[in-house]
């Protein structure tokens, strides 16, 4: 955007606070409606995809249910209109090959990939624009430049450049252009042979298009949605087939991907929703669901029945433990198991064992909890880095001892890997005087809930770290 705005580019005006104070201070001055969107697309820092906002009131009432709403969270100008791609293969700084293409339809709804597009004759204006910054940053190669255009008005504003090959270009190819052929033949000092028009035509991708309408559908059952549009959205997915609309990936000759698509649509959204109808009416099903979302299947929530009812442990006695490599796992390796593990590493660096943690119901790359960075600062110890993963194989197998925090983690673990089990320790084993054997997920609590948890922690760690070189100065033998 800096970029743009450098070469003369219009782009959106952009908001970023911190929080309800840093809003308010500034709510004269923002222009309505605007947009929220997370900051960045490779991070789970904003719980969602897009918000609309049309007043600064609607806008106070989410940062004051929500004191953390504006952190990840970039709050933008809202341009009206519809998306239009700009793509362009550039050679040594010269256009070589350009192509646009106008979103008819998103999936979601509110904004994001192309379900239904067309591609239009190049508008100069955005032609213009479009070679004007890519010149400016070098770029060469593939690029799609996104504006958000209204044809009523005309107004136009840059949203994004994707530096790569874009969602929708099965649409370039039924025009009759073959970006990646032509750049493959410069990349290897041939001369394309580049067609100097392209054929307008339109394309859909089918499975968005079903999940699309489910969407709408939903929506609609909450009132958001007239139910003539709604009806109007659903008869255009079967007419798809009776026009001369291309599809993004269907192909007689090779029917396989667009079949497995369908297929994961079909297991993903509207196998749920009949499950979810079947729930309400039989209990038992619907605590099956309860149990698998919960634990991740039923033969986990099954051993985590027994386990709290004391019969079948699974662990080892805190004696026992010898390792030269350490994973620490809990649920979302937010709180728990980062804190565990920063503490080991400080303590057991001087020996040669490595630590590491993940989490067996983590949402990947999430950040540390906010609170558990706060707190841990006090241990000395820094999260601001730390993101969670999953534990994978490779990650398991070399592991010589693996804690876990609670039932519900030794649960899940032992139903993915119980060949396991004789690697495996609770860490509540190492706290004098406690006869639960498990630390408790704070994630729901108050304050004094991670305070208590983390001195329990810190706790075991010491008599973890005790252990640990105790045998390694006795050189007990730990591979």
């Amino acid at each position: 955007m800096t970029a743009a705005e450098a070469v003369g580019l219009p782009v959106p005006k952009e908001y970023h606070f911190g929080g309800l104070t840093d809003f308010l201070s500034a709510a004269d001055s923002i222009i309505f409606p605007v947009i929220a969107k997370p900051l960045r697309k490779d991070t789970n820092e904003a719980a969602f995809r897009i918000r609309y906002y049309d007043s600064a009131g609607s806008l106070k009432q989410e940062f004051e249910r929500d004191s953390n709403f504006g952190k990840g969270v970039l709050i933008q100008e809202f341009i009206p209109g519809g998306g239009v791609g700009i793509e362009i293969l550039m050679s040594a700084g010269q256009p070589l090959l350009v192509f646009q293409h106008r979103r008819l339809s998103e999936l979601p709804f509110t904004g994001g990939v192309s379900v239904r597009a067309r591609s239009e004759i190049v508008d100069p204006a955005l032609k213009e624009y479009a070679v004007r910054l890519l010149q400016y940053i070098g770029w060469d190669g593939v690029a799609m430049v996104e504006f958000r255009h209204d044809t009523r008005t005309g107004r136009l504003a840059l949203m994004e450049v994707n530096g790569r090959y874009w969602g929708s270009l099965p649409l370039s190819f039924f025009a009759g252009l073959e970006f990646p052929w032509y750049q493959w033949q410069i990349m290897n000092g041939d001369i394309p042979d580049l067609p100097s028009t392209y054929k307008l035509t339109e394309m859909r991708w089918l499975s968005g298009d079903i999940q699309r309408s489910f969407q709408i559908m939903l929506e609609t059952l909450k009132g958001r949605f007239n139910p003539l549009h709604t009806l109007k959205e659903l008869i255009a997915v079967p007419l798809g087939f009776f026009t001369s609309t291309n599809d993004a990936i269907w192909s007689a000759k090779d029917r396989t991907p667009a079949l497995d698509e369908i297929r994961d649509v079909f297991d993903k959204i509207i196998k749920p929703q009949f499950a979810s109808a079947a729930g309400m009416l039989l209990p038992f099903l619907r605590r099956r669901q309860e149990m698998k979302k919960q634990f991740g299947s039923i033969r986990a929530s099954r051993l985590f029945d027994d386990l709290r009812s004391g019969r079948r442990p699974h662990t080892l006695p805190p004696e026992q433990i010898q390792a030269n490599r350490i994973l620490v796992l809990c649920h979302g390796n937010i709180i728990r198991s980062p804190f565990v593990a920063a503490i080991l590493s400080s303590r057991l660096q001087s020996r040669d064992i490595q630590v590491e943690s993940a989490g067996l119901g983590c949402i990947e790359g999430r950040p540390a909890d906010p609170r558990a960075i706060r707190l841990a600062r006090t241990y000395g110890v820094n999260l601001n880095r730390h993101h969670a993963q999953h534990p994978h194989s490779e990650m398991i197998e070399k592991s010589d001892a693996i804690f876990v925090m609670d039932y519900r983690n030794l649960a899940m673990f032992l139903d993915r890997w119980p060949e396991m089990k004789s690697r495996i320790f609770l860490m509540g084993d190492f706290i004098d005087g406690n006869t639960d054997r498990e630390i408790p997920d704070p994630y729901e609590e108050d304050g004094q809930a991670f305070k208590d948890c983390y001195a329990d922690l810190l706790g075991a760690c010491e008599k973890v770290a005790e252990h640990l070189v105790r045998k390694k100065n006795q050189g007990v033998s730990v591979t």
